[in-house]
């Protein structure tokens, strides 16, 4: 198994984290204890994403933080990114693991409880679960049912997922959204699910 940490996982969005930009709040995230720093930007070109991808690496160079790449298989590998995540309408899990190798951490998300199930462990090493509250609609999303309960793990597969999750690793999300400010630390969350 790859040895990565998941207790806080930064997902960075351009537009969320345009006050400080998206290397300076890594930066700070991964000062306020960050593990994972997640470069998503479902509007930039690849060219793009390697440009800020390299300056993400450079600011988190010394730090035990990795980098994954949200859904730019291209661009993980010529940052040299510790991961891709991928979404299920991205590439397939078993594609993207052989463009990547066996040695990138390589991340899905699911959504319902058909999906975490059908998760093979030999290929994919955690899965973002969610949504696990409902979602207000957006421009951009419908309006999302919770999932309501997880398949128990049949693999080494590990589980990062939202608030009110079941009790796995400890793992809780972070973003640059200020809407939630209550979340709990890693510590006052360790072993039990996060509220």
């Amino acid at each position: 198994m790859k040895n990565f940490d998941l207790s806080l996982y930064l997902v960075l969005d351009p537009i969320l984290c345009a006050d400080f930009g998206m290397v300076e709040t890594a930066r700070a995230a991964v000062a306020g204890g960050a593990t994972i720093v997640q470069l998503r930007d479902k509007h930039a070109s690849t060219a793009a994403m390697i440009d800020t991808g390299l300056a993400l690496k450079r600011a988190l160079a010394g730090s035990k933080a990795r980098l994954i790449v949200n859904d730019d298989v291209e661009a993980a590998i010529a940052i040299g990114a510790d991961g891709l995540h991928i979404g299920q309408e991205d590439l397939d899990a078993d594609t993207a693991r052989r463009m990547i190798g066996p040695e990138m951490i390589l991340g899905l998300s699911v959504e319902t409880e058909a999906l975490a199930s059908a998760v093979d462990a030999e290929i994919v090493d955690y899965v973002g679960v969610g949504p696990v509250l409902p979602r207000r609609p957006s421009p951009t999303t419908s309006s999302r049912s919770a999932l309501t309960a997880l398949p128990a793990s049949s693999g080494s597969a590990r589980f990062l997922s939202s608030p009110s999750a079941v009790s796995r690793p400890n793992t809780q999300p972070m973003s640059c959204r200020p809407e939630r400010t209550d979340w709990p630390s890693s510590r006052q969350s360790a072993g039990r699910p996060i509220p």
